[in-house]
């Protein structure tokens, strides 16, 4: 009995599934730095600010505070769902840019004070 060849290695398979495992851990790591870069840059322009502050203010009476705090009871169930379906979508984005853009975030709530 001799050493076991390439093809015979029984830890061929484990070694190739880590291997997969680790290509894929990068990958996900790269896309989420790029994601990041780009709410970054996105941040940068005063449009882009603009579109965000309305979509957080989605379902709020005006002049209200952009963070998504508010409650989204409803007797009408179909109502509520919907609405905490865009509350959660806002605290997702709120709690992105108090992490990644929290300078921009800032002023982000200034621009939508000023008249």
């Amino acid at each position: 009995m001799g050493l076991p060849t390439k093809s015979s290695d029984p830890f061929t398979p484990v070694r190739h599934q880590r291997d997969q495992a680790d290509s894929a851990e990068r990958v996900a790591k790269a896309t989420e730095q790029q994601r990041i870069r780009d709410l970054r840059a996105a941040m940068q322009h005063r449009e882009t600010r603009s579109v965000l502050r309305w979509v957080l203010s989605l379902n709020k009476p005006e002049g209200s505070d952009l963070c998504p705090l508010h409650g989204t009871f409803d007797s009408n169930a179909m109502q509520m769902a919907r609405a905490e379906g865009r509350r959660e979508m806002q605290a997702r984005l709120w709690l992105e840019l108090a992490q990644h853009a929290p300078v921009e975030l800032a002023l982000l709530q200034q621009e939508g004070k000023e008249p």
